[in-house]
Formats: structure tokens, sequence, C-alpha cells
């Protein structure tokens, strides 16, 4: 996690006041894409974004936060969200961190694990899993336009709660 979102977190500062969206558990890549298209959508849409900053999320592998991020355009992103592949490759850099992405502003905050396939038997899909930081009325419609995407256990409850429960 980027050091000024690792700050905003231990200090319960926006965006980890609010709520998070998240799933019970993992879903297979070729749904999880549909999903991160619909998330990316509503916050361009609440957020107009231009810039998104993308950074190693260390929380549950070392609790440490790292000094920088790469940035990437919308359009780039879009097209990681496209492909299973990219998907994988992009959110598989290293066995059991996350990646996170943020705006600069730090309005919003996005968390995307991808499982290394090794983990994984031959015949199982490739999985991976989700969770959204923003302001509750960004949840809400993120939250409704999932509704009819999904299959998974979809949950909504209060950042604070969730991070004491895999962090602190």
């Amino acid at each position: 996690m980027y050091d000024k979102v690792y700050g905003r977190l231990l200090r319960c500062m926006s965006p980890f006041h609010h709520k998070v969206l998240r799933f019970n558990y993992d879903l297979p890549l070729e749904q999880l894409k549909e999903i991160l298209k619909t998330i990316v959508e509503i916050i361009d849409q609440s957020y107009n974004l231009d810039i998104i900053c993308k950074s190693q999320d260390r929380l549950e592998y070392d609790g440490r936060a790292c000094k920088g991020y790469k940035e990437l355009t919308l359009s780039e992103l879009k097209t990681i969200f496209d492909d299973e592949q990219l998907l994988y490759n992009f959110g598989n850099e290293h066995a059991w961190m996350k990646v996170g992405l943020f705006s600069e502003k730090l309005d919003w905050y996005l968390r995307i694990f991808i499982e290394d396939e090794k983990n994984l038997s031959r015949l199982e899909p490739k999985i991976g899993n989700v969770e959204v930081y923003a302001c509750d009325d960004v949840i809400a419609k993120i939250a409704k336009q999932l509704e009819d995407q999904t299959v998974g256990h979809m949950l909504i409850e209060g950042a604070k709660k969730y991070i004491e429960e895999i962090y602190i």
C-alpha cells in the first residue's frame, strides 16, 4: 500500500472511514473482469478519472507501506480489464500481495487480488477478488449495478470494522 494511502488507513480517513464493498469468496477471472469494468466505470463517473495510481498492497502480506506507485491512464486500465491474461499478470506480480489502485486525491481505493495459478489445481479456473473503498453513495451505485451481474456473495460493511478484522 502506498505510504500516503497507508497513512489514511491508519488514521481512518477517507476513503477508509466509509464503506467497503467486497465479495465473501474468490470469483473466476472471467466474472471478475466484468465486475472491475463496472466498478471503474462508476468510479470514473463519480470522480472523473484521469490518472490512476497503482501500487503493491502489502497490508495482509507484511503490513508495510511502499514509497512508490505507477501511473496508468483510464484507457490502459480498461485494456487490462478486457483481457483475462492481462488481468492475471496485472494482479499477480507477487504471490499473496494485492494491487492497490487509487487517485491522486485519495478519495477512493480499490484492492485487487489474483490467486497465483500455482495454488490452483489444473481444473480450477483462475480466480481473484476485489475490495472497493469509497463514499457511501458511490458504493451504493456500484452495488446496484453489480446485483444483476454477479452470482457471488457481495458484502457491504463499514471499512474500519473490516480493516480491523483483516489487519489490526
